[in-house]
């Protein structure tokens, strides 16, 4: 039983890693999705949606970043990735 428990906790731990990361896809979709070029000579716009892609692309890289320490972990821990498959 206590090897559960300490499952659940580690699990909820991890998970906690993620939380800030739905308010922030929220915030941002909030924020950038109204974002438009509304034309070819439209160089404010422009800017604001590339920077904006840059906002978006730069936490999907830390959110897959903490994702693949996870992975890891658990791999380094069951060893089921370990072996080759044939």
């Amino acid at each position: 039983m206590s090897t559960e428990v300490q499952e659940v906790d580690m699990a909820s731990a991890a998970m906690q890693k993620f939380v800030p990361t739905d308010t922030a896809i929220a915030e941002m979709s909030e924020r950038y999705l109204p974002l438009q070029i509304k034309g070819i000579d439209d160089t404010k716009g422009l800017k604001a949606v590339h920077s904006a892609r840059m906002i978006v692309r730069n936490h999907r890289l830390r959110v897959e970043k903490v994702r693949k320490e996870l992975k890891a972990e658990s791999l380094a821990c069951s060893g089921f990735d370990s072996r080759p498959s044939f």
